[in-house]
């Protein structure tokens, strides 16, 4: 996905999860993928039970509400 604005939430069972260019809250989980996110966030979950998770916060980024990575 590229340049959305608003709140994601993705999942898979089986693969990678790829976002790039979000703006907004974005939740994302991968049973068995790697996670991989860049953009402008205001709140990010990202867990991944096998696989690595890779978030690129862009300016203007905050911590107004939860951050979480999780791997394994």
């Amino acid at each position: 996905m590229r340049g959305l604005r608003g709140e994601l939430k993705a999942n898979t069972s089986s693969g990678s999860v790829t976002v790039e260019g979000f703006e907004g809250d974005c939740e994302l989980d991968s049973d068995y993928g790697n996670i991989r996110a860049t953009g402008r966030f205001d709140r990010f979950v990202g867990s991944t039970s096998s696989g690595s998770v890779n978030v690129e916060a862009l300016a203007g980024s905050a911590l107004s509400a939860e951050w979480a990575l999780k791997s394994g």
